[in-house]
């Protein structure tokens, strides 16, 4: 019924046809191809890019880890130094 409705041009008539005529796995099979040949390379960048960030973040926790344990040892750490209050006057209880 939809192919009274379906106005093919004359290029893809014959592609049209040609997979009318072929059995239901051969489609399947095809399409399950095409799919995958999209989606192997997606899935490898996508564990790529997860994995380069995993790595990035463990040696930058790891520098910002020396410099802090290195700020310790050289001139105190630096929330004792600076702990985000400016201009504030603490007052000490009695």
């Amino acid at each position: 019924m939809w192919r009274g409705y379906t106005d093919y041009s004359d290029r893809f008539v014959t592609y049209v046809r040609l997979a009318q005529g072929r059995p239901s796995w051969v489609i399947r099979l095809t399409l399950a191809a095409m799919v995958l040949t999209v989606v192997i390379p997606l899935a490898v960048l996508a564990l790529t890019a997860l994995f380069v960030g995993a790595v990035v973040f463990i040696v930058l926790s790891l520098v910002a880890t020396i410099v802090n344990a290195l700020g310790d040892v050289f001139g105190g750490s630096r929330a004792r130094r600076h702990d985000g209050r400016d201009n504030v006057r603490v007052i000490e209880p009695d």
